[in-house]
């Protein structure tokens, strides 16, 4: 191997699993909560724009 591969091994050694895993899972939770946001964010857009759509198309004068 070379040295740089030994450090690493040494260091991923060093480091308690469950560490690896909190993180990955907190990554996870991160990535899942972004994805909410934004499914939220562009349900509102999509409403305002219906809402602006639909306002648009009634009539101006009363009939």
């Amino acid at each position: 191997m070379t040295w740089l591969g030994d450090e690493l091994s040494r260091i991923a050694d060093d480091m308690p699993e469950r560490d690896l895993g909190t993180r990955a899972m907190e990554a996870h939770q991160r990535r899942r909560r972004n994805l909410v946001a934004l499914a939220a964010a562009a349900v509102v857009v999509v409403t305002v724009l219906a809402a602006t759509v639909g306002l648009r198309a009634l009539p101006a004068q009363p009939a």
